[in-house]
């Protein structure tokens, strides 16, 4: 491989990590792996170390190793009960240990260290698109943002909260489009993701002639409730 599809290979298994899945579609994968120039040709030489299963895909020794894990921490579990019990004074179950060796120690917490890469990939996201760019010296912003991301990430898939950024950016930069108010990244995760997710037709949803068939009165309410 070489270093680009390195990059986008291990990125993907990081998303597969944490969500379990990835879409089978070329184009949201592009978005996944921040947009890169040659995609289609990074992907065809990657493509085939996934498997996919209807329209996701999936990778056979990542499924492996999560298995290890659940193992893994299965055992550390009924090791934690064994050992509190012979603290207590009470004799552990037959033909249980208090000794417990997983197959390989993890050298961090990767659920966190995932989590921390999906935030910046977010914001780096985010910054692609212009609109209200999250710079590096707005250490408060940037703190307040990633707490809001980390949060998020509890409802939403990384792949829908791209989709809902690249929604809205189409939405205010076109002049096809009646909303054109432009929150910082930490709004728009406050008040704009539900209303720009793919599902709900944020594109037909926010047209122009759209507004034109609904009174002033609603408009004016529709626009409040998302700025406020």
């Amino acid at each position: 491989m070489t270093l680009e599809e390195r990059g986008a290979y291990i990125t993907l298994l990081c998303h597969l990590w944490i969500e379990g899945w990835l879409p089978n579609d070329s184009t949201k994968l592009e978005r996944l792996c921040g947009n890169p120039h040659n995609w289609n040709e990074i992907w065809s030489n990657i493509r085939h170390c996934f498997y996919e299963n209807g329209n996701k895909l999936y990778h056979k020794r990542l499924e492996e190793e999560k298995e290890k894990q659940r193992i893994w921490r299965e055992k550390s579990r009924e090791g934690g009960i064994k050992s509190g019990e012979v603290r207590r004074g009470n004799k552990p179950r037959k033909g249980t240990s208090t000794t417990l060796q997983p197959p390989y120690e993890p050298k961090a917490n990767t659920s966190s260290s995932s989590f921390k890469e999906y935030i910046v990939q977010i914001i780096k996201h985010w910054n692609t698109r212009n609109i209200k760019n999250l710079e590096d010296r707005e250490t408060k912003v940037k703190k307040k943002t990633a707490v809001k991301i980390n949060t998020i990430l509890k409802d939403y898939s990384v792949i829908e909260i791209i989709e809902a950024i690249d929604n809205y950016h189409d939405v205010v930069k076109s002049s096809e489009y009646f909303f054109s108010y432009e929150w910082q990244l930490w709004e728009f995760i406050d008040r704009g993701i539900p209303n720009f997710l793919s599902k709900n037709n944020p594109k037909d949803n926010y047209l122009i002639d759209k507004k034109k068939t609904k009174t002033q009165e609603e408009i004016d309410i529709e626009i409040f409730k998302e700025v406020r």
